[in-house]
């Protein structure tokens, strides 16, 4: 499929729509993780990546909890 196609087909919008739900997926799920293990974050509202604050933690136990997702 060349690129014109691509565009001219509604494939890129489609596409878009896939990609902008999986990663609102994902980020809901970070965020879930984030609330349960009481972080400090800012929810991002049009964006992927979440500013969090640690105080002072060990973060491997989230690190792990994130892997069970995969």
């Amino acid at each position: 499929m060349g690129l014109l196609h691509f565009l001219e087909s509604g494939a890129l919008a489609s596409h878009i729509k896939y990609v902008t739900a999986d990663l609102r997926d994902r980020r809901d799920f970070i965020c879930q993780k984030l609330r349960e293990m009481d972080f400090e974050f800012v929810e991002p509202h049009g964006g992927y990546f979440v500013w969090v604050k640690g105080k002072g933690r060990r973060t491997g136990r989230f690190g792990e909890s994130m892997t069970i997702h995969q």
